[in-house]
């Protein structure tokens, strides 16, 4: 990896046992505190320190052939040094002109600070973090990252909008037609010869749809975590297709066709229901 100097004075890092040497002379750009269960296997403590640099910006000046390669997943890759073990970049065949460095192999003093501490939601139980770096629950910028801050009340608030909103929906869904059961006037419009059946399958059919959004949204958080670390979890047939559905980046579009079948689906009752009231009239 050779590069054009574009820093007056390079940053300068290398491993602990000092075979591997390299030279920064570029910036770092997005700088993270990762509190993600990889990172801090990859770093043995509570959270990972990773800034971005352009490849043409970082270059080897020793030891690059002492490096090892830990497959994350088809398109990540890490690298450690062979001899002393210590973490030294990540490169993404996804993103080939981009390497990403461990901050705490740089010796320099660096000019650039982190901006943000992530998946706050997935770190340890004991880790307490004290600074006032804005925190995000998952990634920064990427889905879930749109969480706002882990701690907002912001976000709190649209959780709690949106877990009623779907509340609603289910319980309308299942009441309407439970309804029909213990009362005489709404039961003889969804009698077969008498009024249409099919209002009930409607409505059931728009709770239905809610009850699977809540099941992929419950997915959604893993399928971020796929994409914005390339980490593979066990899990089962489902698992494979959430990370299907992950790399798809689709998982916006099924939260959309589900809260539309569900709108479709109450609209069709709602107006059925209202033709045999009328016509009963």
């Amino acid at each position: 990896m050779t590069g054009s100097v574009s820093r007056t004075h390079p940053y300068q890092g290398g491993c602990l046992c000092g075979a591997v040497r390299f030279e920064i002379r570029g910036p770092i750009e997005d700088i993270v505190m990762c509190h993600c269960s990889q990172c801090r296997k990859v770093q043995g403590t509570a959270y990972a320190t990773n800034g971005n640099v352009a490849a043409n910006n970082f270059v080897f000046l020793s030891g690059e052939d002492n490096l090892t390669t830990y497959a994350v997943s088809d398109d990540q890759n890490k690298y450690f040094c062979r001899t002393c073990g210590s973490p030294i970049m990540s490169r993404r065949a996804s993103h080939p002109n981009q390497v990403r460095i461990r901050l705490g192999t740089i010796e320099s003093d660096i000019e650039e600070r982190p901006g943000a501490h992530i998946f706050v939601g997935s770190k340890a139980n004991w880790d307490e973090v004290a600074d006032d770096v804005p925190q995000f629950h998952g990634q920064k910028g990427g889905e879930i990252g749109k969480m706002k801050n882990a701690k907002s009340e912001e976000w709190d608030a649209y959780t709690g909008y949106n877990t009623t909103l779907r509340a609603w929906f289910v319980a309308f869904g299942f009441g309407v037609p439970a309804s029909f059961l213990v009362n005489d006037d709404l039961a003889k419009h969804i009698k077969p010869g008498v009024g249409d059946p099919s209002i009930v399958v409607y409505f059931l059919l728009g709770a239905a749809a809610q009850v699977l959004m809540a099941f992929v949204n419950k997915t959604i958080n893993w399928c971020a975590y796929y994409v914005d670390t390339g980490t593979e979890v066990a899990g089962g047939r489902w698992w494979k297709v959430a990370k299907r559905i992950a790399k798809a980046r689709s998982w916006f579009v099924i939260d959309v066709l589900l809260d539309l079948v569900t709108i479709a689906a109450f609209s069709f009752a709602l107006v059925k229901l209202y033709i045999q009231v009328y016509k009963s009239v």
